[in-house]
């Protein structure tokens, strides 16, 4: 992958944004979500082709990391009629490329200390409006419910889905407040990392890598998370002392 720090961090963003994509065109049912979820995954498939192909190990590479290539395979297009089976795909799915590109992403968040504010605000988003599911007139089902908050967080209003209720207009001003909040620490927190010039590794960190190394064989990203964590629990000692 990507020598440079810089790079690979915008590389990560650029994964995690593609994620973010096929989320929200699947949620809203885009018309054009098969298409744009076939790109993403064509994306996917040559990163994680030309991934395999820097790495050293091929054979141990591609034993530990076989989901990778299982999910990327648009098979479960073909077994629509099967009970479950796209459900099971879409699971290795969301388990692969969320361990290789979402995680390094909130960890690195983490390391600015954001992590928590995050975790506050995703329990708001799922379940402060839920009762608009029974009060609210024009939201039918969840996925409305998802929609209207996308809208109202971003506060970009499309006006489809219009409240009526008290209560509604609440959860909704509180939804716009925790929105502006949140999209200013993340790009706050993004620029932060993205331009945190990358620090001299901990030598016992080199030390548990190198010795990792002589066992199996890592990919760069492996790298990444474990280099990652080693951070995250080096700050919880110094907390701790």
């Amino acid at each position: 992958m990507m020598k440079q720090p810089k790079l690979k961090k915008v590389y990560l963003m650029v994964m995690f944004l593609l994620i973010i994509i096929s989320i929200v065109v699947n949620v809203i049912n885009f018309k054009h979500k098969e298409m744009i979820n076939m790109i993403i995954l064509v994306v996917f498939a040559l990163d994680s082709f030309y991934t395999l192909w820097k790495t050293d190990d091929k054979k141990d590479y591609l034993k530990h990391h076989f989901l990778d290539f299982i999910a990327i395979i648009p098979f479960h297009h073909a077994f629509r009629l099967v009970k479950f089976f796209p459900l099971v795909i879409q699971s290795i799915q969301i388990t692969s490329i969320g361990q290789r590109y979402v995680l390094p992403v909130f960890l690195k968040l983490r390391e600015t200390g954001t992590g928590k504010l995050f975790n506050i605000f995703l329990i708001i988003f799922i379940f402060l409006p839920l009762p608009l599911l029974w009060v609210e007139p024009n939201i039918k089902n969840y996925e409305d419910l998802i929609w209207w908050e996308m809208q109202t967080v971003t506060t970009v209003g499309y006006g489809d889905i219009v409240i009526q209720t008290g209560l509604g207009r609440f959860i909704g001003g509180v939804l716009m407040i925790l929105g502006v909040g949140i999209i200013s620490t993340f790009t706050s927190s993004l620029t932060r990392v993205l331009s945190h010039s990358k620090k001299p590794t901990h030598k016992k960190a080199d030390y548990i890598i190198e010795s990792l190394l002589k066992e199996k064989s890592f990919s760069e990203d492996d790298l990444e998370i474990i280099d990652a964590w080693l951070k995250l629990e080096q700050k919880k000692k110094k907390r701790n002392r």
